[in-house]
């Protein structure tokens, strides 16, 4: 099989601020995305846009479920761990999508998402090495 087969086509993503709005565009370009957010006027900009968008409560499984969401992957972004923590183990239980990564915004806390079966990307240690270069330029 080729990569190109072995590659997820579909992602969900989750979040509730702009910048993760702004990654389901960006990812709109190469993959078929579904956004969901508890922010309405992201979830209409997003739908504005062109990306299936969907409003939820994030920290309502009942919420999420009613979606039907399926996808090869899915970006959970909140802002707050314990709702990323939540819907990636909703997805991971309930929804039947394979590859899940999880935005972790408080280093202290990435020890949580251990046994998830998701990858995890914590916003200070990928942010750290850039801040730094770009000081390092000026």
């Amino acid at each position: 099989m080729t990569d190109a087969f072995d590659r997820p086509t579909t992602v969900v993503v989750v979040g509730s601020s702009h910048d993760v709005r702004a990654l389901a565009g960006l990812l709109s370009d190469d993959y078929d995305v579904t956004f969901v957010s508890d922010r309405p006027e992201l979830v209409s900009g997003a739908s504005a846009d062109g990306l299936d968008a969907h409003e939820a409560p994030l920290d309502d499984g009942s919420a999420i479920a009613a979606l039907g969401l399926k996808a090869d992957a899915a970006i959970v972004a909140a802002t707050s761990d314990r709702v990323n923590l939540f819907v990636a183990q909703h997805l991971r239980t309930r929804g039947d999508i394979s590859q899940i990564v999880v935005r972790v915004n408080d280093p202290d806390r990435e020890d949580v998402f251990d046994g998830l079966g998701a990858e995890t990307i914590c916003s200070t240690d990928v942010l750290a090495p850039e801040i730094r270069s770009a000081l390092a330029d000026s």
